[in-house]
């Protein structure tokens, strides 16, 4: 275009000079072109990116800061400021159960020998014979460590608070441990003190889900191996099938949702003692694959074990749980529970927690044993059949750990397909049985199938891999450590406290980030407009419309402070209602903030504002030749477009604070202080030419100034205003209508009186959910898949 209008324009145009009126150089336009780029990159300026990560950590600084998200002094944790808004777009929640929705503190409930079954009533008596053997092995089968305080009071500390319980019941029932060493262990029961060397120490492992010692008795010189672990690995390890008590106390513990063990002893012969621990002690001295030895050792000692009995350890809900996960739930919030426990117990505690009702059909897959792909296959069929005739019911698929491991390997076409297709739709999925490799893989196939922004929560150590494999990572701060907690984006100190992150700082995140940056695209596309409307008119020589350094302060002063006002502290709702309005959560996702159609309505608007500015501006100095001149021009245009965009900015802005009033008055003052104290300056080109001297003033001085200015803001506002009334009124969005509501209603927040009271303990329903067992039968004779409705 400059090179046309050399050619056609400017060789008979005498008074541009010489150089301009010569002919055709490809050198200027090569010139112009570069001039170009430099003028038009204000569109997309460099520093947004930096400012939009600026206003995303005071973002997060905000999170740290609010006294809602405080647990025992400690505030939460933002380690991951850019995924801010995710939190507010999370389809799907994977979480951990022990110390994640339970307090991780653990309570001896109940204890079963292999012929009866007992609880705190009936063990405040004498404890049985049948129980002493059951109490050695939980008095010598730990990593726990004595220590004495000043009062002369013994606290037991160790890692794992289901040890610490179990340690804490025998000392109650006269088993008191009073020493424990690497090399050597001792309690004292019936006055006697019964002393053990120790042998060995098999760790436990979530692979393993089981430790065990061994231990040689200073008293008959015999030496024992002690075990406990979880139900489903005991049993392959028994030398016998389990008891008929046992089998019942266990499924009984598992409906009450307790948390289960069985324990299992037998005596060690010198010779294969000796034979084993040269293998283990290589294993143990092993740099490389020394995990893979160890547990390849463990598994010649840990043999025909014979089953002592079953214990059940209470782990009560943290409190809010129920409610927080109602939330969720209306939030059509998919929520997959991930959980070591057996199945019955994970169950009890979903619905404890709310996951399913009385209403919700539980679809089991229980695989004893690892059995073939088709076998599985039936049972999801079966499922999606059941499912099928009942699309208005919810469901909820509890799968065991065997048939999770076999769908995460299969070569199978259809397997992987069919089980997504079933879970896709479940309310909740309860995972048990799971490792933590499995937790990992689980998120991760969620995430690349479904295609959803999921998020994980967990407190442990070995909910670290499950955390850092989904989209958004929240740690908990547990009794476990703070492993997850480092390890995540996000570390909050209760479940609870979900919600608020979600509701209210995911919201106001993702509402904030995108007016910042759809608002800063606005203003700066409305100056690239100007000058490019502006190179009509000066044959595209690249002119600048007003002067360089309205230019370069544009964005650095004039315009900077209002798009941090609404980064930072404009809301678009209160945060009472998010929190009180899971539909809006839902809807919220479906109605982007930042999306396609509103992109095009604020480009539309800045092209609108633009054609206003510059087209009035030029027609009606066209009028007064004697009034306005190029610089009077100039400052008319810069000063309206100024106005415009902070006028745009105070109809965007919803919620008004001290901090919002500064910076609009800052904004609207200081492009006038500026340019009145620019134009005066006598060390400046003005001042030579007399040009621009004094032009603020000249300007401010005529109507012709103001009523340019003053059209032009009324016209740019009336579409904006015109349209929020008819969205208001006609098309209103879900944050509209909910507003509204609450307004009309006097939304009153209800606040519990005693929070404390809402700390539900896991314990069996009258109103069980349903349940549907598609259950693989592990027998030649009966390879066919099984479904039962127990009503």
């Amino acid at each position: 275009l400059s090179l046309y209008q050399q050619a056609v324009y400017w060789q008979n145009a005498w008074y541009v000079g010489p150089d301009l009126s010569a002919a055709p150089s490809f050198t200027l336009a090569l010139s112009n072109c570069g001039t170009t780029i430099i003028l038009l990159n204000l569109m997309i300026p460099m520093s947004l990116y930096v400012s939009l990560e600026f206003v995303k950590m005071l973002q997060a600084w905000f999170f740290n800061r609010d006294v809602k998200m405080f647990h025992d002094g400690q505030p939460m944790k933002v380690y991951s400021s850019n995924l801010n808004t995710d939190l507010a777009k999370i389809d799907i929640i994977f979480s951990d159960k022990t110390g994640t929705l339970t307090e991780n503190i653990m309570e001896f409930k109940k204890v079963s020998s292999s012929t009866k079954g007992y609880d705190d009533e009936t063990l405040k008596e004498e404890i049985p014979d049948d129980l002493l053997d059951i109490f050695q092995c939980i008095v010598l089968c730990h990593t726990i460590i004595p220590n004495k305080g000043k009062d002369g009071m013994v606290k037991y500390e160790g890692e794992s608070p289901d040890e610490v319980a179990l340690v804490e019941a025998a000392y109650k029932y006269g088993f008191e441990l009073v020493n424990r060493t690497d090399s050597k262990i001792s309690y004292v029961h019936d006055n006697q003190t019964h002393e053990f060397d120790i042998l060995a120490v098999i760790p436990f492992s979530s692979d393993r889900k089981r430790m065990s010692v061994l231990v040689r008795s200073i008293e008959t010189n015999t030496i024992h191996i002690y075990t406990k672990g979880a139900d489903s690995m005991m049993i392959k390890l028994a030398s016998s099938t389990l008891s008929e008590s046992i089998k019942k106390n266990v499924d009984s513990y598992g409906s009450e949702g307790l948390r289960t063990l069985l324990l299992g002893t037998r005596v060690i012969d010198e010779e294969e003692y000796a034979s084993w621990s040269v293998a283990w002690r290589d294993a143990e001295s092993l740099i490389d694959g020394r995990e893979e030895a160890m547990a390849e050792a463990a598994t010649r000692i840990e043999v025909s074990l014979d089953i002592l009995g079953a214990t059940g350890i209470e782990d009560k809900l943290q409190d809010l749980v129920p409610e927080t996960v109602d939330f969720f739930v209306a939030a059509g919030i998919q929520i997959w529970m991930l959980t070591g426990d057996k199945m019955e117990t994970a169950i009890n505690i979903a619905g404890s927690a709310n996951m399913i009702n009385h209403d919700t059909k539980i679809c089991r897959v229980l695989v004893p044993t690892k059995t073939k792909t088709t076998t599985i296959l039936a049972q999801l069929s079966s499922i999606l059949a059941w499912t099928s005739k009942h699309e208005n019911e919810p469901y909820a698929i509890a799968i065991e750990g065997n048939a999770t491991e076999i769908i995460l390997k299969t070569k199978s076409s259809a397997l992987l397909p069919l089980f997504l297709q079933v879970v896709r739709e479940s309310q909740t999925i309860i995972c048990c049985r799971s490792t933590p490799l499995q937790k990992s893989n689980l998120v991760t196939l969620a995430k690349r199938q479904f295609k959803k922004i999921g998020l994980a929560i967990g407190d442990g150590a070995n909910d670290v891999s499950m955390i850092q494999s989904a989209r958004v990572g929240v740690g908990i701060h547990g009794r476990e450590g703070s492993q997850a907690a480092r390890a995540a984006d996000f570390a909050i100190g209760r479940f609870y406290m979900l919600k608020r992150l979600l509701a209210v700082h995911g919201h106001y995140s993702l509402y904030r980030s995108s007016l910042f940056i759809q608002y800063s695209f606005y203003k700066n596309f409305c100056l690239t407009l100007l000058q490019i409307f502006y190179c009509i008119y000066n044959g595209f020589t690249m002119a600048v419309i007003t002067d360089s350094y309205i230019i370069m302060f544009y964005n650095m002063i004039f315009t900077l402070v209002l798009p941090f006002v609404m980064g930072l502290f404009d809301k678009d709702i209160d945060e009472h209602v998010l929190e009180n309005s899971p539909e809006l959560y839902n809807k919220s996702k479906k109605e982007p903030i930042f999306g396609l159609r509103t992109t095009l309505w604020w480009f539309f608007l800045s092209s609108y504002h633009a054609v206003l500015v510059f087209f009035v501006t030029i027609y009606a100095s066209s009028t007064q030749p004697g009034v306005m001149g190029m610089h009077s021009i100039a400052f008319t245009t810069a000063s309206t477009l100024n106005l415009v965009v902070i006028v745009k900015a105070i109809l965007e802005l919803r919620h008004h604070t001290i901090l919002t009033y500064i910076g609009i008055v800052f904004s609207l003052i200081s492009l006038p202080i500026f340019y009145m104290i620019y134009s005066a300056m006598t060390i400046l080109p003005y001042y030579e030419t007399g040009d621009g001297y004094f032009i603020a003033f000249h300007n401010y001085a005529h109507w012709v100034h103001w009523a340019i200015v003053f059209f032009v803001v009324v016209a740019s506002a009336i579409p904006d205003v015109a349209f929020k009334i008819f969205k208001l009124f006609v098309r209103p969005s879900t944050v509209d209508r909910i507003r509204m509501q609450h307004l009309k209603a006097g939304f009153v927040v209800k606040v519990p009186k005693d929070t404390t009271t809402s700390s539900s303990k896991v314990s069996a329903s009258n109103d069980a959910p349903t349940s549907i067992e598609m259950q693989v039968v592990d027998d030649a004779s009966n390879d066919a898949s099984t479904s039962n409705v127990d009503n």
